[in-house]
């Protein structure tokens, strides 16, 4: 016998050719079968071809065709049970020629009741599992099916098994798909797939969030055109991040939705396969009312704390000024005499005795220590508003070099009237470099720190118990330590200690912002922030700062120039007649001084001459301000904007702390040190 290929053979391969040509074009599960089945019929003569699948264990009839290439019915669908089973049972082959007179299988119920004669059943498996059969029949013909026909049926069978193992996989997918793309619109966060730098799913939320009319409306969108303004920001991290599939964990930014609304968005990422690719599928979820509700905590925040600052400053400030009140008072009286006295012996109607002129001189000098200790108390005054000044511009983000000692001792000050009925107070603070830092920012740190180690204490016992703060410098860090005796933190709060709205006060004590505050400003400066805690012991915190680098920029004080000959011309502006009258009076024994009491009178009199040297002038004042003077000034060109020294009882809006910042001169605030002035006035005038 010829080893060739017969004709059947060739056209069988054909035909099997033809079929993974069809499979390749379609993925319908129905039309593939349908297809497998016609061309079995084809290449065997069969009556019927029925193609099973197992389902849950069970072989079930997925298509069933005849010669003329139409779908039987389930009631034309006859088969033997018993042959289907066996070859399920033996995961074999089976082919009768003659099945209703086999010796064996011909007194099986189904065979004879059937009258099967001819019969292929051929297993189809995917990977090693039985994936179902393929039942070949005819029932009027013996010996239709012969050697070659199985090999054909089981190579063809092997083929489409892989075939149909795919198409079922890809339908399975498909449905998942689908199952997830429900799941997902029904999700109430917003869901989108990044894919090739552009939006290419999402879901109903996520239209919503964005402002699309509809999905298809913010598909094919990049994220940089959700950005406020990416051209001159540049292409922000966590975007280079997503472009490279790289999770991200949530992060809140600023969208500019479709509408042109800016939105508050906290956005979380990871890489997914989305059909068959690599994809990232953020999670976005509207935080604006939380970021409002955030910044209104904050605010109250910031209330407490300048709360306890008027606590604390009217404290330090009363002190003084009670002694500056009192020496004033015996300073007015015993000069009031005094002249008095004076204006009778000038007059001739008294004459003073050595004993009367010596008592008249003792009470000069008690007025003139009454009068260096109410200068002495203003001065203290003067730098505790100062103080509360610099705490108070908590927006100003410029950094300089600062000694922690300073805001420090601030904050102590302030903090004493919650502290002085709960704790005794230690301090061990060393000399410690310098740091680059906002003064007014690491006071509110200290100040959160100290408030908070009083609050951890009842009242009633100060000796009972104590507060410690410490100062040093370890390992190349500047550490500051505020330590307590009190009640502890609790172990479950430990770790969200530093969480905003997390805290540990009775109600009315605090909003739970003070320590996540204090650790944004903590680690904005490049340092950190780190507790330590036991119930019933206490708690330290410990804040930790890097040594400042040196600047080359750092300012150095310039030696004095000389003075040129001549009493100098000064002119001070100032709609206070009464600061305009004492700095005449402190300043007329060593300058020619005149007094201006509005930008606009101050401008006539620069214009009408003669010439002045130095002006001194206030920063605000009604209609033109000092600002406006010197924009006037400047604008026309005047050597005068040189000659400008700006004083200011306190710099309230961004307008004048931008200014304040753009000149190249220094400025003074009021009180006046009258010695800095005269200094500023002699280095003025120096320059001509």
């Amino acid at each position: 016998m010829s080893d060739s290929p017969t004709h059947d053979e060739l056209n069988g391969y054909r035909q099997l050719y033809e079929f993974s040509q069809k499979v390749l074009s379609k993925y319908d599960l129905s039309e593939l079968l349908e297809t497998l089945v016609d061309s079995i019929i084809g290449i065997t003569g069969a009556d019927n071809v029925m193609l099973f699948l197992l389902e849950d264990g069970r072989p079930v009839v997925r298509v069933a065709r005849n010669l003329e290439g139409k779908n039987l019915a389930a009631s034309e669908q006859q088969f033997s049970e018993s042959l289907v089973q066996k070859v399920l049972s033996t995961r074999q082959a089976l082919m009768l020629s003659d099945a209703v007179n086999d010796i064996d299988l011909g007194k099986v119920p189904s065979v004879f009741d059937l009258s099967i004669r001819s019969v292929l059943c051929v297993p189809m498996f995917d990977h090693g599992s039985l994936l179902g059969l393929l039942y070949v029949c005819n029932q009027t013909y013996p010996d239709l099916f012969n050697e070659r026909h199985l090999k054909l049926v089981s190579i063809f069978g092997l083929q489409a098994s892989l075939l149909i193992a795919e198409a079922l996989r890809v339908n399975s997918l498909t449905e998942s798909e689908q199952r997830h793309r429900s799941l997902v619109e029904l999700f109430p966060e917003a869901i989108a797939v990044y894919q090739g730098e552009r939006i290419v799913f999402v879901n109903s939320a996520g239209v919503s969030l964005l402002a699309g009319e509809s999905s298809a409306g913010v598909i094919d969108h990049g994220l940089l055109a959700f950005l406020p303004d990416p051209q001159s920001l540049g292409i922000p991290e966590w975007l280079v991040g997503l472009g490279a599939h790289e999770a991200l964990q949530a992060v809140e930014i600023e969208l500019r939705r479709l509408d042109g609304e800016l939105i508050a968005v906290e956005i979380s990422a990871a890489p997914i396969n989305y059909r068959g690719e690599q994809a990232m599928q953020l999670v976005m979820r509207d935080v604006t009312h939380r970021t409002a509700m955030l910044a209104e905590r904050m605010r109250m925040d910031r209330l407490v704390t300048m709360g306890t600052l008027a606590a604390g400053m009217g404290h330090e400030i009363n002190n003084p000024l009670s002694y500056v009140h009192t020496n004033m008072d015996f300073a007015q009286n015993t000069l009031t005499e005094t002249i008095e006295t004076l204006e009778k012996v000038h007059a001739g109607e008294k004459a003073l005795s050595k004993h009367e002129m010596a008592t008249l001189i003792e009470s000069l000098r008690e007025s003139r220590m009454g009068l260096d200790s109410g200068l002495e108390g203003t001065a203290r005054i003067r730098d505790v508003v100062r103080s509360i000044q610099s705490f108070s511009r908590l927006d100003e983000g410029e950094s300089a070099l600062v000694r922690i000692e300073k805001p420090l001792e601030f904050s102590i000050k302030i903090a004493q009237s919650e502290m002085r009925y709960r704790a005794r107070l230690v301090r061990d603070l060393q000399v410690t470099p310098l740091v680059e830092a906002n003064e007014s920012r690491l006071g509110q740190v200290f100040l959160n720190l100290l408030i908070n180690a009083a609050h951890a204490i009842p009242e009633g016992d100060p000796d009972a118990n104590e507060i410690c703060v410490s100062s040093r410098i370890a390992n190349g860090w500047i550490v500051v330590e505020v330590r307590d005796s009190g009640s502890g933190i609790p172990n479950h709060l430990m770790r969200r200690v530093f969480e905003p709205f997390v805290t540990t006060k009775s109600n009315g004590q605090g909003t739970g912002l003070g320590l996540a505050i204090s650790k944004s400003i903590i680690e904005g400066l490049g340092g950190r922030i780190e507790v330590e805690s036991e119930l019933g012991k206490g708690t330290c915190f410990r804040v930790l700062l890097p040594e400042a680098r040196a600047k080359n920029s750092d300012k150095q004080v310039k030696k004095d120039t000389a003075p040129r000959a001549g009493r100098a011309r000064v002119l001070v502006v100032d709609d206070e007649l009464r600061v305009g009258a004492s700095l005449r009076r402190v300043l007329s024994g060593e300058y020619e001084v005149e007094v201006a009491t509005s930008g606009q009178s101050a401008l006539e009199m620069l214009k009408a001459g003669p010439a002045y040297d130095v002006i001194i002038c206030d920063l605000m004042m009604p209609e033109m301000s000092g600002i406006d003077l010197h924009n006037r000034l400047e604008k026309s060109g005047s050597p005068y904007v040189q000659r400008m020294i700006f004083m200011t009882g306190g710099v309230f809006s961004t307008h004048e702390q931008l200014f304040l910042r753009g000149l190249k001169q220094s400025w003074l605030s009021k009180p006046i040190d009258i010695g800095e002035l005269k200094h500023q006035i002699s280095r003025r005038a120096a320059k001509g």
